[in-house]
């Protein structure tokens, strides 16, 4: 294309080629022969010339960045309008947006995060110091040079600090700005001061080290009500390298209450710098701070959560659910115990028949009473109680062995009345004082074994 078929605008820029679309306005590289240096010549849609509240933007733009000399803000030097639309003259920044970045690399470090922050607060601060908000800070309106230089674009929807409305540009029920990025007192329709665009930097940090923004949604609304009322997921399950200071910084940037956050931007720049050195952050400090004023052993007003319709069917199903848990542990602890007190009922009475078994005797008939003494645990004069009961015992030994006619083995015709015999006279052997008189294995076995052994 030669120099005469280029377009030249307001006489002195002469238009190369188209470099980039936004929502109102296309963006040309061109080339100021007047200073002979490319330039960014930005112009609004023609549909939008017409509309005088576009029409006020695009002059505000112009005028507030005019009027802001900063390393890492992108310098504006004209504007005019040229045939039915209006134009802005501004510096050529060669690179790309942090959008683009973005797009294309998914997600940056934290120490890159930090650098690219840090040059944007620094713009930011500067700009508040001379009473202008932003009021749009988002990736798209951060460039990023090729050498790294990081610019600060798109003051259209700037607001003066000492304004108290947004004249033209304020519609009732309508808020200004990108609902990714929009500070919580923003999306309430207030009016927002330096601590804004914050906010809105601690969202652009969140999805540079995140690779999503914190609050995504189907609407502009939903995301907006989001910033208002959600809390974002923590960084670190987005990003395990995120160290807790860097992520202390977003959280502090990204605090509901603007009183919250950080005051300047040269505060915020000061906590940056002193995660790159490994130091403690104020944002930390803070954090710590309110973690004691909210202790739950502090008194406080706790607000009254109604659960939805849906969270109480859940928690009903839950209720349900452990309610059969525990009936069905109940069932099977009470058969488990019911095979267990079985099983020590059938060996206990094993012991007593099988393992109480009876052992051989001597008959002791008509034998003095000194041959049995010679056992060390007869007493050596044993009480006439117990020479009748040793008796009795011979006897019912020998009926044992061999029963009458029409007896039992006991010699009895109810064997009972053996039990009863022995109950009676069990606890009259001073051996016996502490045994149970409970038929063999309080009474037969140890006397069958004091006679057997003697």
């Amino acid at each position: 294309m030669t120099d005469d078929a280029q377009p030249i605008v307001n006489g002195r820029y002469r238009v190369e080629r188209s470099v980039g679309r936004g929502g109102m306005a296309e963006v040309f590289l061109a080339h100021d022969t007047l200073l002979d240096r490319p330039i960014a010549l930005k112009v609004l849609f023609p549909e939008y010339a017409t509309d005088p509240a576009f029409v006020e933007r695009f002059r505000r733009e112009a005028q507030a960045a005019a009027g802001l000399q900063h390393p890492h803000i992108v310098a504006v030097y004209d504007w005019g309008k040229v045939n039915n639309t209006y134009f802005i003259a501004m510096e050529y920044v060669s690179g790309k947006t942090l959008a683009e970045i973005l797009k294309d690399r998914k997600q940056l470090t934290h120490t890159q995060a930090a650098d690219i922050a840090r040059d944007v607060a620094s713009a930011l601060g500067f700009a508040h110091d001379n009473g202008v908000v932003h009021r749009d800070i988002k990736p798209g309106n951060i460039l990023v040079r090729a050498d790294g230089v990081v610019k600060v674009a798109d003051f259209g929807i700037a607001r003066a600090l000492d304004s108290s409305t947004d004249e033209a540009l304020t519609q009732t029920g309508l808020v200004m700005g990108t609902a990714a990025y929009l500070s919580p007192e923003q999306a309430q329709g207030a009016q927002p001061d330096p601590r804004s665009d914050l906010y809105s930097l601690g969202v652009v940090m969140y999805e540079m080290v995140g690779g999503r923004p914190p609050y995504v949604g189907d609407s502009s609304l939903s995301v907006a009500y989001q910033h208002v009322h959600a809390v974002p997921e923590p960084l670190k399950k987005l990003n395990q390298f995120v160290p807790l200071e860097f992520e202390a910084v977003v959280a502090k940037c990204m605090a509901k209450s603007a009183d919250k956050r950080y005051q300047t931007g040269q505060a915020l720049i000061d906590d940056l710098r002193r995660v790159e050195e490994g130091s403690d952050v104020q944002a930390l400090s803070t954090l710590r701070s309110t973690a004691r004023d909210e202790s739950p052993l502090t008194t406080q007003a706790i607000p009254v959560v109604t659960p939805t319709l849906s969270e109480q069917q859940t928690a009903e199903h839950e209720v349900f659910d452990n309610s059969a848990r525990r009936t069905a542990r109940y069932v099977f602890g009470s058969a488990v115990g019911f095979v267990i007190l079985l099983a020590v009922i059938v060996i206990g009475i094993r012991a007593l028949t099988n393992g109480g078994g009876l052992v051989d005797v001597p008959d002791t008939v008509g034998m003095q009473y000194a041959r049995l003494s010679k056992s060390s645990l007869m007493p050596a004069s044993p009480p006439s109680e117990t020479r009748n009961h040793l008796t009795a015992l011979s006897r019912v030994w020998s009926m044992h062995k061999n029963p009458a006619p029409g007896k039992s083995r006991h010699g009895y015709a109810n064997p009972d009345h053996l039990s009863t015999h022995r109950n009676r006279h069990c606890s009259s052997y001073p051996g016996n004082a502490d045994r149970r008189c409970d038929g063999t294995s309080g009474f037969r076995r140890p006397h069958a074994r004091h006679l057997r052994n003697s």
